[in-house]
C-alpha cells in the first residue's frame, strides 16, 4: 500500500485570494470588461450591465463597445492593442451609447494581463461614467465664451460710462462741497445754540451733543460720548424713564417728532424739562438714529404751579366765604334771638319779676354775648391767620406754669361731676415756645374734651418731654366722639360732626389748632370713635427743628 500525502495550503490561499479578487470586481463601483488576447469579451461586472444596459450574454465574443464605435476607425482594435502592447497601458475619454440608445462619456483604463511566461493571455478594461464632468466642463466653456463676449461688450460700455462717470464725479465734487458746507452750517447751529442737544445712533448711543449737554450731565464731552445715557447715570429708576424708553423705540421704528416732560434734582431743587426727540434718516430714507433738543422749563413751571396755587387759593377763599355767610347767618341768629326774646321779655314783663328771675334772665343774654364773642374771636383769628398778621414768636418761658395755668382756667369750665385727671404731668420750668400760640392750642383742645363730653365724664390729660427735647401733650375723653364719615374733613374751616348740632361752636377750632401746631413745626394726631370718645396727641419741639414724622 502506497500513501502520499499532498500539501494544498498554497492552492487554497490562491483560491481564497481569487474569491476576494473576483468579490472586489463583482462589487466595484465602475465597469469592468475582461478579453482574451484578440479583444473579444470574455466577463463583463454587473456595474457594466446596470450601466449599458447590456447583459454578458448579449456582448459576449464581441468587442468593447468603445472600439466598434461608429466613430471608430476599422483597424482601431489593433491601433489599440498595439498601443497597450507597447506602453503597458492605454488610456481614453470617448463617448457611449446604452442599449436605450442613450449617449454618454466614460474614461476608460485597458491594462494587459500576464501568464507565468509573461505571455498576454487578456485585457482588463475598466470604465468611469463622466457624463457629468464633461458636461460641467462643456457648460464652464460655454460660460466662459459667454463671459468674454460679455466682457468685451462691457468693456465698450465701461469706456462709455466713463466718460459719463467724470461728469458726474465733477457734479458730485460740487454736491459734496455743498453738502459739506451745509453740515458745516448745521454743526456749527447745533454746537452753539444754548439748549442742550444730542446725537444717538440706531443702538441709543451718542455720538455727538453739544458742550450745554455736558453741562447738564456735569461730565466731559469725551465721557458721554461712545455710551448709552442709562451707562452714564442712572436713569433708569426713575418714573419718567420708561416712558422715555418707550418714545425712543416708536421714533427708532417709524419716522416722527415726539416731546416728553421730566425733572431733575439739582441745586436742592427740582428742576423741569423738555425733551424734543426726532427720528433721523439718511439719503435712503432708513433711519439711523435720533436728534433730541432739550428745553429748560422750570420757570414755566414754576409760573404754572403759582396760577394753579392761586387758583386753589382763590376756590378756597369762594368756599370759606361762603361757608362764613352760612355760619353767620346760622350761629350768629340763635344768639341774637335769644337776646332779643330776653330783652322783650324783660321790658314788658320787669316791672312784675323776682329780681332773682331779671338775674337769671341778664345772665342768659351775657351768656349768649359771650357765645356771639367766642365766634367772632375765631373768625377774626383766622382772617389774622391768612393775612400773616399772627406769626411764630418763641420765647424762653416757664413752661410747667403756663401749662397749669391753661389747665386751672379750662376746670372752671366743667360741667357737673366732670374732672380732668393728669396721669403724667413731668414739664420744666424753662422752655422755648410761643405762649400765646401754646395756650391757644391746650384751651381749645381741653375746651372740646369739655364741651363733647357727659355730666360725668373724666378727660385724661398727659404733659411731658420727649427724649428728643419734645413737649408731648396727650388729651383722651370719653365723649361722643368724631362720625367716620367727617373725619376726613376736620381739619377744614367751618366744618362740624353731623352729631355736634346741639353744641355752639364755629367749626374753626381744629382748622386754628392744626395751624398754630405747624407754626411750631409740630404734629397733631387725632384718633376717634363715635360714641366712644377722641385721643388727641400734640408735639412741639422746644428747639428748632421739625419733628420726624
Amino acid at each position: 500500500i502506497k500513501g502520499y500525502i499532498i500539501n494544498n495550503t498554497e492552492k487554497k490561499a490562491a483560491e481564497s485570494e481569487l474569491k476576494k479578487l473576483s468579490k472586489a470586481v463583482e462589487q466595484s463601483p465602475h465597469s469592468i470588461i475582461i478579453t482574451d488576447k484578440h479583444a473579444n469579451i470574455e466577463y463583463v461586472n454587473p456595474f457594466f450591465e446596470k450601466t449599458t444596459g447590456y447583459t454578458l450574454k448579449e456582448i459576449k465574443n464581441t468587442k468593447p463597445p468603445f472600439i466598434n464605435s461608429n466613430k471608430k476607425k476599422t483597424n482601431e482594435t489593433s491601433v489599440v492593442l498595439n498601443a497597450i502592447n507597447s506602453n503597458g497601458i492605454w488610456k481614453e475619454k470617448f463617448q457611449n451609447k446604452k442599449k436605450n440608445g442613450e449617449l454618454f462619456w466614460e474614461s476608460v483604463t485597458i491594462s494587459p494581463m500576464y501568464n507565468e511566461h509573461n505571455e498576454i493571455t487578456n485585457y482588463i478594461c475598466i470604465s468611469e461614467d463622466i457624463t457629468e464632468k464633461i458636461e460641467a466642463e462643456n457648460a464652464l466653456l460655454r460660460y466662459q465664451n459667454q463671459l468674454e463676449h460679455l466682457v468685451e461688450e462691457r468693456t465698450k460700455k465701461i469706456e462709455l460710462i466713463n466718460e459719463r462717470l467724470i461728469e458726474e464725479i465733477e457734479k458730485q465734487k460740487k454736491t459734496d462741497e455743498e453738502l459739506k458746507n451745509h453740515n458745516a452750517f448745521l454743526n456749527t447751529l447745533l454746537q452753539t445754540i444754548p439748549n442742550p442737544y444730542y446725537l444717538k445712533d440706531k443702538d441709543k448711543i451718542i455720538v455727538d451733543c453739544n458742550e450745554p449737554f455736558a453741562e447738564m450731565l456735569q461730565l466731559k464731552k469725551e465721557k458721554i460720548l461712545g455710551n448709552r445715557i442709562e451707562d452714564i447715570r442712572p436713569v433708569a429708576k426713575r418714573e419718567w424713564y420708561s416712558k422715555y424708553e418707550k418714545i425712543e423705540n416708536k421714533l427708532l421704528k417709524k419716522k416722527g417728532v415726539e416731546f416728553f416732560e421730566f425733572d431733575r434734582h439739582e441745586f436742592n431743587e427740582y428742576n423741569y424739562y423738555l425733551n424734543y426727540i426726532a427720528s433721523v434718516e439718511n439719503f435712503e430714507g432708513r433711519i439711523i438714529g435720533l436728534l433730541g433738543i432739550i428745553v429748560d422749563i422750570s420757570e414755566r413751571k414754576k409760573l404754572e404751579n403759582k396760577i394753579a396755587l392761586s387758583l386753589e387759593k382763590e376756590i378756597e377763599l369762594n368756599q370759606l366765604k361762603s361757608n362764613f355767610i352760612s355760619f353767620v347767618s346760622h350761629e350768629f341768629r340763635t344768639p341774637l334771638t335769644s337776646i332779643l326774646a330776653t330783652a322783650d321779655l324783660l321790658e314788658l314783663k320787669g316791672e312784675c319779676l323776682e329780681k332773682s328771675k331779671i338775674l337769671e334772665h341778664i345772665k342768659r343774654i351775657q351768656n349768649s354775648v359771650f357765645v356771639m364773642n367766642d365766634l367772632l374771636e375765631d373768625v377774626l383769628t383766622i382772617n389774622r391767620i391768612e393775612k400773616g398778621v399772627i406769626t411764630f414768636n418763641p420765647q424762653v418761658d416757664n413752661l410747667k406754669a403756663t401749662v397749669e395755668e391753661v389747665i386751672n382756667q379750662m376746670k372752671n369750665h366743667l360741667k357737673h361731676s366732670q374732672k380732668i385727671i393728669t396721669n403724667k404731668f413731668v414739664l420744666p420750668e424753662e422752655g422755648r415756645y410761643d405762649k400765646k400760640l401754646l395756650k391757644h392750642i391746650l384751651e381749645n383742645i381741653i375746651g372740646n374734651a369739655i364741651k363733647f363730653s357727659n355730666y360725668y365724664g373724666i378727660i385724661h390729660l398727659n404733659a411731658f418731654i420727649k427724649a428728643n427735647n419734645t413737649l408731648f401733650i396727650e388729651i383722651i375723653d370719653g365723649g361722643i366722639g368724631i362720625p367716620a364719615k367727617d373725619f376726613p374733613h376736620i381739619f377744614e374751616p367751618f366744618t362740624r360732626g353731623k352729631n355736634t348740632g346741639e353744641y355752639k361752636g364755629s367749626g374753626l377750632g381744629l382748622s386754628i389748632v392744626e395751624t398754630f401746631v405747624k407754626m411750631h413745626n409740630g404734629i397733631i394726631k387725632i384718633e376717634s370713635q363715635e360714641n366712644i370718645g377722641t385721643h388727641v396727641t400734640v408735639e412741639l419741639p422746644l428747639e428748632d427743628g421739625t419733628i420726624q414724622k
